[in-house]
């Protein structure tokens, strides 16, 4: 998966999850503790500083002294992980997200981002697997629909399940960030696709019945998107636009 769609996604899912935190910590070791008389809200302060200059490490440290003198797991957490993806550290991200998905597995959002840092540390199964679950609990949610369309195109190779989960996305958020890219790339397979069918036609052979849904004749509208929720046809494709690089 391209580097620019896994730092998108991965800070997406942790803007989501601000806000919505709380639970289980991860077993870190804080720095020794010589900032005994310090207030938890200055070792925090400190740590969000530090951040900002790019020192990820110590900003770490900082951020987990002071949850554990006090400050919510709620605002420790979704800085943890932002801090440990700046610092292109995904399995430590990981190391602090996963336990809170033990802890609230009905998260979808946490359930979200653990799916991203999965796919960004190569562990692709179980991403695929997670992902699965997000958009079955919110099928209501564009981004996950996204995020898995983008695997099956990107990781899996599997263009006719991409297909159905960017239309899905583009139903959902039809002016969404990568809507008109999604909408370019959803028009180039269409016509790819009635390209085919009408090769078939041609030569007389019969259609294969395809579980992911062909596109038949007249139901396809002119941003690739069809009239029902299930992606089914592709008639029109001719205004889909033209073929566009991948998202």
């Amino acid at each position: 998966m391209a580097n620019t769609f896994l730092r998108t996604s991965l800070l997406c899912a942790v803007a989501m999850l601000s806000g919505a935190c709380g639970g289980a910590g991860a077993n870190d070791n804080p720095p020794a503790d010589v900032l005994a008389d310090v207030e938890p809200e200055e070792l925090f302060n400190h740590g969000v500083g530090l951040a900002q200059r790019g020192d990820y490490v110590r900003a770490e440290q900082y951020i987990l002294a002071a949850e554990q003198r006090g400050i919510a797991r709620s605002r420790t957490f979704p800085v943890l992980v932002r801090i440990c993806v700046a610092d292109s550290r995904i399995d430590h991200a990981l190391h602090h997200a996963e336990p809170e998905l033990e802890a609230r597995p009905s998260d979808w959002r946490l359930r979200f981002l653990v799916a991203s840092l999965q796919s960004a540390s190569d562990r692709g199964a179980e991403a695929l697997q997670n992902l699965q679950r997000v958009v079955q609990q919110v099928p209501e949610e564009p981004r996950p629909h996204y995020a898995l369309g983008v695997m099956y195109r990107d990781d899996l190779m599997d263009v006719m399940r991409a297909r159905e989960q960017f239309l899905l996305y583009l139903e959902l958020d039809p002016e969404g960030e990568d809507a008109a890219a999604v909408r370019d790339w959803v028009g180039h397979v269409n016509v790819m696709l009635q390209a085919a069918v009408e090769a078939r036609n041609q030569t007389g052979e019969p259609e294969e019945v395809n579980d992911a849904r062909e596109p038949e004749e007249g139901n396809v509208e002119e941003n690739g998107v069809p009239e029902t929720s299930a992606p089914e046809t592709s008639e029109g494709v001719e205004a889909a636009g033209e073929p566009a690089q991948n998202t």
